[in-house]
């Protein structure tokens, strides 16, 4: 456990062990934002490690909710995802005091389970916050162009698959057995057996050659089961014949791939008349799912009991644009409520100078507005389409400056680094050089390369709504960076914050020990692996 001057623990591990050691109703608030069992960027402890941990039932079933390009809807996906975050839930309950608030960010296509696991353990759902930006970029796949990118193999894959069939059958195999023997899964195995359009695949070069070897077939399908290899990953002969209109320019930070920039005309009818379709809306928005444990008696007998009963509301009032709770701040648009009730409160080292506005010291219920359950980040898109956008909570994406605060003495990380990507990959630079998940140069490495960090004015502001009287204690479950504890340390609360990952530990330390004051020194790092020798030959890196 790390402590950050008696206002803050740091625990390594995972949640589920960490918080079985918490005492029961101690916790005053939880706020996180935890996996949203998508697989963001490839990241095991969105996908992977979920689906490890679970083991349900007959065999269990993984939790690949979703994956760009490839996902999984099913119940059984779905439900996997939703026991996770049951277990985690029902930990956080019994840490949480009769009253306290759960608020937890979720993701567009999974938060409707992330609100029904939460319910299942036991918590009262009672709003959900909508924070609006106009910042995401979408990642859409043409189906325009994947029509005319299509290959119809499927006749000639089904030749093989009948001649394995055949001779899986003289051999006395099926798909069990050929599983068995070769070390495969059974469905894969079924994979080369099944001539149906939906099952049929044709084995890679070392299958096959496993598959003749098991079952004694014949050479006479090897030039066919080379030319189907051969082809894999290359688009359909249509693909070839479209013809090339020009360049798009992609939008700043805009991540691609391959030909996502191209104009290009279709060559056949059906991809003609899908012309202009894609398969995902821009992503503007994410949830937070609001919950509160359910109270010991009435909320005055709460109150009294445990100390937390309600939502801040005088604290989270959002300003009219002449007067606020907390006084205007430079640089900051009219509307915001980002400064703190004091400049002495811990975290005050991460705020921009306050300015006195109006003489208000917070405590007049009639200044700004009753808070909604809307947050936006000030973009133009957003202020066009909501119009008077200023009763609405202001908060913009957290900068490179806010990110990087206190990460000096951490070793930087490049862009290939941080990307899990190829150097020099079509998919790893943007027009302008940007990292739209880091919101840095491609460039320059960075110290804190965490793709998921909140802004800390965000992070804030629901501190504050969730704060009891004499500040409280908040949990985040999935600290990542650390940018809900420095939001609770700025708002005069403490923090208890739990990490798995070793390396977001060590950038959640850093900006923790920084926010109250403090310079980190973290244990040497060692430097990024070197490339392969062969690599080195060849001369793709220095």
């Amino acid at each position: 456990m790390f402590a950050v001057n008696g206002s803050a623990q740091l625990h390594e591990g995972d949640c589920l062990d960490v918080m079985a050691g918490l005492p029961e109703c101690s916790v005053d608030s939880v706020i996180c934002d935890p996996p949203y069992g998508i697989r963001f960027m490839g990241k095991a402890w969105d996908g992977a490690d979920i689906e490890a941990r679970l083991v349900i039932g007959d065999g269990g079933y993984g939790a690949r909710a979703a994956q760009a390009g490839t996902y999984d809807q099913s119940l059984r996906g779905n439900m996997a995802f939703q026991d996770w975050c049951t277990a985690w839930a029902t930990a956080a309950l019994r840490v949480a005091k009769p009253g306290a608030f759960l608020l937890a960010f979720g993701g567009t296509r999974t938060w409707h389970r992330l609100a029904c696991a939460i319910e299942d353990a036991g918590w009262e759902v009672r709003d959900t916050i909508c924070w609006l930006y106009g910042s995401g970029f979408p990642k859409s796949l043409d189906v325009s162009k994947a029509i005319d990118k299509r290959r119809d193999d499927y006749q000639a894959i089904r030749a093989v698959v009948m001649s394995v069939r055949d001779a899986a059958s003289a051999a006395g195999h099926n798909a069990k057995t050929i599983a068995d023997a070769l070390g495969w899964g059974e469905a894969v195995a079924a994979h080369f057996l099944a001539p149906s359009r939906s099952n049929a695949g044709c084995p890679t070069w070392e299958q096959w050659e496993k598959l003749r070897d098991l079952l004694k077939f014949d050479a006479t399908m090897d030039a066919e089961v080379w030319r189907l290899n051969g082809r894999k990953g290359k688009p359909g002969e249509a693909w070839d014949e479209r013809e090339i209109l020009g360049t798009n320019p992609r939008p700043a930070g805009w991540f691609t791939s391959g030909d996502g920039h191209e104009v290009s005309r279709a060559t056949t009818p059906l991809a003609a008349t899908f012309h202009g379709y894609g398969t995902a809306l821009k992503p503007a928005f994410e949830p937070v799912l609001v919950a509160m444990k359910p109270l010991d008696g009435t909320f005055a007998e709460n109150a009294e009991r445990w100390g937390t009963a309600g939502i801040n509301v005088d604290g989270g009032r959002v300003g009219t644009g002449k007067r606020t709770p907390y006084g205007e701040r430079d640089r900051v648009p009219p509307g915001s409520t980002f400064a703190p009730t004091n400049d002495s409160a811990p975290g005050a080292r991460m705020l921009s100078r306050k300015r006195d506005v109006g003489g208000t010291d917070g405590k007049d219920p009639n200044v700004g507005r009753f808070p909604a359950n809307v947050i936006h980040d000030g973009s133009e898109e957003v202020r066009e389409g909501m119009g008077e956008a200023s009763r609405f909570m202001y908060c913009a994406k957290a900068s490179r400056a806010e990110r990087e605060a206190g990460c000096e003495g951490l070793r930087p990380k490049g862009r290939a680094e941080l990307t899990g990507r190829k150097e020099g990959s079509r998919g790893l630079v943007g027009e302008d050089g940007n990292n739209p998940y880091t919101g840095a140069n491609y460039q320059t490495p960075i110290a804190n390369g965490h793709p998921c960090v909140k802004p800390l004015a965000l992070m804030r502001y629901l501190c504050r709504l969730t704060k009891p009287p004499g500040g409280g204690v908040v949990l985040d479950p999935f600290m990542g960076s650390g940018t809900t504890g420095m939001a609770a340390l700025a708002e005069g609360r403490r923090f208890i914050g739990i990490e798995r990952e070793p390396e977001y530990l060590e950038i959640a330390k850093a900006r923790l020990t920084y926010c109250e004051g403090g310079s980190y020194e973290p244990e040497p790092q060692p430097d990024a692996p070197p490339p392969p020798p062969r690599l080195r030959q060849l001369g793709l890196f220095a």
